[in-house]
């Protein structure tokens, strides 16, 4: 089908959008072609394959395991609630990658997005990767040894969450700024 921008196994979709709302959790949706859509969101377990192309736009996690690989994302790439988001080693983010807490902590309705980072995230202007939230925020980040995080200003910001860095290359004009939460 040349229309098709994404598939499911044999099944094939005219959007990304229309891929995602009809996977199930542990499905990959791979992209066929390189895709422009401003906004989705994904609220389950899938992985999402760029399958070596490009994918401009913002792409929005709020629930369930994924996993980004293969390709580029071009544009910002969020983490909410209680998503627990991978960027591969074989993926890029041209753009921000923010990971949102719900400043609830250690409430019984605390979300924590968690955010592994094993590719290779370039930004301008502003911080390549951060968390936003309060100073109780569950955000998490986690920089695996591969990962290469660029920024001409901040490379990873912290006002609030958790970091974990167990290696790759972390480059800006700050690498790293703590403001508050905790950093290992």
């Amino acid at each position: 089908w040349d229309e098709a921008v994404a598939k499911i196994g044999n099944n094939c979709y005219a959007t990304l959008a229309e891929a995602i709302a009809a996977a199930k959790d542990g499905d990959t949706i791979e992209l066929l072609k390189d895709v422009a859509e401003d906004q989705n969101t994904i609220s389950k377990s899938v992985t999402l394959d760029l399958g070596g192309k490009t994918l401009t736009g913002r792409l929005t996690v709020d629930d369930g395991m994924v996993t980004v690989k293969n390709g580029t994302l071009v544009g910002r790439l969020d983490a909410y609630d209680n998503a627990n988001l991978t960027l591969a080693a074989d993926a890029e983010v041209q753009g921000q990658v923010i990971v949102w807490g719900d400043g609830t902590e250690g409430e019984a309705d605390c979300k924590t997005p968690t955010m592994t980072i094993n590719g290779k995230v370039t930004n301008t202007g502003d911080a390549a990767v951060s968390t936003n939230g309060t100073d109780k925020s569950g955000a998490k980040i986690i920089v695996g040894e591969g990962a290469e995080i660029t920024s001409d200003d901040i490379a990873i910001y912290l006002p609030s969450g958790d970091l974990t860095v167990n290696g790759g290359t972390i480059t800006g004009a700050t690498a790293i700024y703590v403001k508050s939460g905790e950093a290992t």
